[in-house]
C-alpha cells in the first residue's frame, strides 16, 4: 500500500502548506471532506467534523487524492478507519491513539457480539470498536468520548460505515446527562424506516424507567473499552457516580464503569495496563475481588509488549468478564500471546493485515470451541479422566485443548523425536488427576491430520539422499532423541497447546499458550491476574545448541538492544540527570524560524517563560528549562489545549527548539508526557563518546 501512503503524504502536504500541522486536526478535516464527497450532510448534528477555514487550501486537489486512495483500498469508510487514522505518528497528549484493528477484532470476537445486543464504548476514540463488528447493529450502540476531536472523527467513521450508532462528546462519568441526550435523540433518530430497530430501542430505554427519573439504571449487553492509561480523572465526579471511593487512575475508573453499566448476563472486554492485574492499591485489589467473586472472569489475555506500537510500548492486557454469579464449574482462561502477526518495534504497519506468525487466530479458535463437547475422551466414555478438543483451521490441526474431567491436569510433556522410528513424533504424554492415582495417557496425533496432502506428497517424492546427507540426518536424530520437553509444571484444569507445523518438514513446535483454572486457584494466588502466574512451564533438554546458533542468538539480541537504545535517545529523562548541574537554555543560539503567526509567537513566549532556578553552591544561581504540559499553555478559562496550541507545539518540536520528555510517575510507574526547551545537554557529540552534560556514553 505504498501508493496509498504516498497519496496521503500529498494530502498532508497540502494542509501543511497553509499552516495546519497538528495531525489530529488534519484527520478531522479529512473526515469532513469524506462526508462531503459521499453527500453525507447532517445539518442538525453538533458532531460534524469541522472543515478548515483557510481560503488558500487546495480542497479540490485534496478530494482528488482521497478519491484515488479510496479506490485502491476499497471505499472511503476503509480509507478513514484503516489508513487515515493511522497516519497519526504518535500517541497524542492525554494518551489518545487509535486501537490497532487486529486488537479490535479479537476483542469483538471474544465478546461474541450479536446484532441485537446493545453496545457501549465509553472512550470510543476513532470508533474502531463500534464500526468493525461482523454484523450491522440492530440494538442500541453508543460511543462516548470526552475529546471533541475524537468524537467528531468517530461520528464520521460511523456515518461512512452507514451504521446506526450514537456518538456523544461528553464525560462518560456524567452518565445521566448523555444517556438522557441519547433517549431524546432516539425519539428523532432516522432509522430509515427500520421499524424493528426503533421498537427495540424503545423497549431498551423503557427498561431504564425514564419516567421515574431512573435513567442511571440504563445498562448494556456488551461493553468494549480501551481507556487512556494514566489519564487524569475527576475523582469527585467518579466517586459521585460510583457512590464509593475510587482510584484516580483512568483505567481503574473505566473498569469500574464497565462493571456498573453491564447488564445482567452481559459481557465486557476492557484493556488494562499490567498494574491492574497485581497492584496492591486498595482500589485495584477491590476490583480484582469483584471481578473474581461477584462476576465471572472468563479470560485474561497478555498481548506482546509491542502489540500497541507505534503508539505505546506498555504491555497491555485484556480482561473479559460477564455479569453472572460465578460457580465452581466456571473456569478462567489465561493466555500469553507470543506473536500477533506484526514485527516487533515501532516499524509495524497497522494499515496492513497481519502477515507474520500470529497466535491470535488460535486464541479465537480456542474461545469459539471452549464450551463445545469433547472430540475424544480418555481412557473411555464411561469413566473419562481427560477430554480432548481438536482446534483446526482449514482441516489442519493447529492445536488442542486438553481438559481434566473431575481432576486437574498434573503435567504435560512431549518427546519431539521418536528414536525408534527415526521420525518426528508429535506424542503428548498427559498425567491426569490426583485421586484416583495418576493415569498416563498417550495421545498420538496423526501426521496426516497436521499436514495437508501437498506437504505429504513432497515428503514422499524427495530426491535420493547422498551418504553425507544420511550421516547428517542420523546425527540430528541422535540429538533430537535425547530431547524431552515439559509443557506444564503444575496442576491446572485445562490447557490450550498450539501446534505450528512447518511446510515440507515433518516437525512441530508445541507452545503452551493458555491454561484454565478454577476460582479457588485465583484466590490461592491472592487474586493475582497475571497470566505468567498460571502459565508456568519448564523446558528440559539434554541437547546443546551449536556454537553457530548461540552466536546468532547473541547477535540478534544485541541488535534489538541497540535499536531500543536508539529509540530512547532524546525521549527519556533518566534519574541521574536530575541530580546533575543543568546548563541554561540556549535562548540565543536556538530559536524557531521567523514568520510565526501572532498566536504562535504568544505560545512560544509562554514556552520561554517555563524556566526554573537551579541552586549551585559553587557558582551563582541560574535559570534552566523547566518541564511543562500542553495544559499549562492554556488560558485559565480553557479546559483542554486548543488546536492552535497543539499545532504550535507540534511545529516547535519539528523545528527542534523543544523536545518531548517522558517521565515515569514515581507512585504509579506510568509514563507522563511533558515538553521542555532544548538545552546544551541535548547537543550530543556521539563521535567523541562524550555528552555535553559530562556523562560518558556507554
Amino acid at each position: 500500500m505504498a501508493i496509498v501512503r504516498d497519496l496521503l503524504n500529498q494530502v498532508w502536504l497540502e494542509f501543511r502548506k497553509v499552516g495546519i500541522s497538528y495531525d489530529l486536526v488534519i484527520i478531522e478535516h479529512i473526515a469532513a471532506f469524506l462526508l462531503e464527497i459521499n453527500n453525507l450532510e447532517f445539518p442538525d448534528e453538533g458532531l460534524k467534523p469541522r472543515k478548515p477555514n483557510q481560503a488558500n487550501l487546495n480542497i479540490e486537489r485534496i478530494k482528488q487524492l482521497l478519491e484515488k486512495a479510496a479506490n485502491i483500498v476499497g471505499g472511503y469508510a476503509k480509507l478513514l478507519d484503516r489508513h487515515i487514522i493511522y497516519y497519526l505518528p504518535n500517541m497524542i497528549a492525554g494518551g489518545g491513539y487509535p486501537t490497532p484493528r487486529h486488537i479490535v477484532k479479537i476483542m469483538i470476537s471474544l465478546a461474541q457480539i450479536e446484532p441485537i445486543h446493545s453496545l457501549a464504548d465509553f472512550v470510543c476514540g476513532s470508533g474502531g470498536l463500534l464500526v468493525n463488528q461482523a454484523h450491522k447493529p440492530q440494538g442500541m450502540n453508543v460511543g462516548v468520548d470526552i475529546s471533541s476531536e475524537w468524537a467528531r472523527i468517530a461520528f464520521a467513521n460511523v456515518k461512512l460505515h452507514e451504521l446506526n450508532v450514537l456518538i456523544f462528546n461528553s464525560n462518560a462519568l456524567t452518565f445521566e446527562e448523555w444517556a438522557t441526550a441519547a433517549y431524546n435523540k432516539f425519539q428523532q433518530y432516522d432509522f430509515q424506516s427500520n421499524i424493528s430497530n426503533k421498537e427495540f430501542l424503545k423497549s431498551f430505554f423503557e427498561q431504564a424507567s425514564i419516567k421515574d427519573n431512573k435513567i442511571n439504571s440504563l445498562s448494556f449487553d456488551r461493553i468494549l473499552i480501551n481507556p487512556p492509561f494514566g489519564a487524569k480523572i475527576d475523582t469527585t465526579l467518579a466517586e459521585f457516580s460510583f457512590k464509593q471511593k475510587v482510584s484516580s487512575r483512568s483505567e481503574t475508573v473505566f473498569l469500574n464503569l464497565a462493571l456498573q453499566k453491564l447488564s445482567p448476563n452481559g459481557r465486557a472486554a476492557v484493556l488494562v495496563p499490567s498494574g491492574v492485574l497485581f497492584s496492591n492499591s486498595t482500589s485495584e485489589k477491590n476490583l480484582r475481588h469483584q471481578l473474581v467473586n461477584e462476576n465471572f472472569l472468563e479470560v485474561v489475555v497478555s498481548f506482546p509488549k509491542d502489540a500497541f506500537q507505534p503508539y505505546s510500548s506498555l504491555q497491555t492486557h485484556l480482561l473479559l468478564f460477564s455479569k453472572v454469579k460465578p460457580s465452581k464449574k466456571h473456569l478462567t482462561w489465561f493466555f500469553q500471546i507470543e506473536q500477533d502477526g506484526y514485527p516487533a518495534g515501532r516499524g509495524r504497519d497497522l494499515t496492513q493485515e497481519p502477515s507474520q506468525p500470529n497466535d491470535l487466530p488460535f486464541l479465537e479458535a480456542v474461545w469459539t470451541k471452549h464450551n463445545s463437547d469433547f472430540d475424544t475422551l480418555f481412557p473411555n466414555a464411561t469413566n473419562p479422566q481427560l477430554g480432548i478438543k481438536w482446534i483446526t483451521d482449514d482441516e489442519i490441526c493447529i492445536g488442542v485443548i486438553c481438559q481434566g474431567i473431575g481432576n486437574n491436569l498434573e503435567n504435560i510433556t512431549y518427546q519431539p523425536f521418536d528414536s525408534q522410528t527415526g521420525q518426528q513424533s508429535p506424542l503428548l504424554l498427559v498425567e491426569v488427576g490426583a485421586d484416583p492415582p495418576h493415569q498416563r495417557i498417550n495421545l498420538q496425533i496423526p501426521l496426516d491430520f497436521l499436514h495437508n496432502s501437498d506437504n505429504n506428497e513432497q515428503l514422499e517424492t524427495d530426491e535420493e539422499e547422498t551418504e553425507t546427507d544420511i550421516d547428517i540426518e542420523e546425527s540430528k536424530a541422535e540429538e533430537k532423541a535425547k530431547q524431552v520437553v515439559q509443557l506444564l509444571s503444575h496442576p491446572v484444569k485445562a490447557v490450550a497447546i498450539s501446534f505450528s507445523p512447518e511446510k515440507q518438514i515433518v516437525t512441530l513446535n508445541h507452545v503452551l499458550l493458555g491454561v484454565a483454572v478454577a476460582k479457588s486457584a485465583i484466590q490461592e494466588q491472592a487474586y493475582d491476574l497475571r497470566p505468567e502466574t498460571y502459565i508456568r512451564t519448564q523446558t528440559e533438554s539434554n541437547s546443546i545448541e551449536s556454537p553457530t546458533a548461540l552466536l546468532a542468538k547473541i547477535y540478534r539480541n544485541q541488535r534489538q538492544l541497540a535499536q531500543r537504545i536508539d529509540n530512547l535517545f532524546g525521549h527519556l529523562e533518566s534519574p541521574p540527570i536530575a541530580t546533575q548541574k543543568l546548563p541554561p537554555p540556549l535562548q540565543a543560539e536556538i530559536q524557531p524560524f521567523k514568520n510565526l503567526s501572532p498566536e504562535q509567537f504568544k505560545i512560544w513566549q509562554k514556552v520561554c517563560e517555563k524556566t526554573e532556578v537551579v541552586t549551585d553552591n559553587e557558582t551563582n544561581n541560574y535559570h534552566t528549562a523547566a518541564l511543562f504540559t500542553l495544559e499549562e499553555l492554556n488560558n485559565p478559562d480553557v479546559d483542554e489545549p486548543t488546536d492552535v496550541t497543539r499545532s504550535t507545539i507540534d511545529l516547535l518540536e519539528r523545528m527542534g527548539v523543544i523536545v518531548p520528555v517522558t517521565i515515569a510517575d514515581p507512585k504509579t510507574n506510568e509514563p507522563l508526557l511533558f515538553y521542555r526547551r532544548v538545552t546544551q545537554r541535548d547537543i550530543w557529540d556521539l563521535d567523541s563518546g562524550i555528552l555535553n552534560s559530562g556523562e560518558e556514553t556507554r
